[in-house]
């Protein structure tokens, strides 16, 4: 099996934390958003800078599963091991640490942890099902190219 690529992804939401904050690439910081909805992501969530998902203009989604403590704005390196594919095209990309041993395909975490992401996306969202890193990588070359239509770069 290949590995998925490297990529840089902008904490932008704590799991666990009802806090969420968005990334503005204009900026270049964080900004904190008011939701009606107080519910918490099961993992880390976040952003890639200068990907633009095509179902919805705004930057690629990640939900980032790692061990380690990170802070809202945090930039990490981590590897793509699959996505969560919705109904809306809005999918989410999934990654983790790349020094974390033994998984590389999202269909190697446990089934719990599969479980509790399934669960918080279907309170709102029509979910198609997982698939492994070679669809997340060309999910993300979907959005870089997106992202140089909308600004040229």
């Amino acid at each position: 099996m290949i590995a998925g690529p490297l990529v840089d992804v902008v904490v932008e939401w704590i799991a666990g934390d009802d806090v969420r904050h968005e990334w503005d690439e204009q900026t270049g910081g964080l900004r904190r958003l008011e939701r009606q909805d107080k519910s918490a992501p099961p993992e880390h969530y976040g952003c890639i800078p200068g990907a633009l998902a095509p179902a919805d203009g705004e930057l690629l989604d990640m939900l980032l599963l790692r061990e380690a403590a990170c802070r809202p704005g945090d930039r990490l390196h981590v590897r793509l091991i699959g996505v969560l594919r919705r109904s809306d095209g809005d999918s989410k990309l999934v990654a983790m640490d790349p020094r974390r041993a033994g998984i590389s395909d999202i269909r190697d975490l446990p089934a719990e942890r599969l479980d509790a992401m399934w669960r918080w996306f279907t309170r709102r969202h029509v979910l198609l099902g997982w698939s492994g890193p070679d669809i997340a990588a060309e999910l993300l070359e979907d959005a870089r190219r997106c992202w140089v239509i909308a600004h040229g770069e």
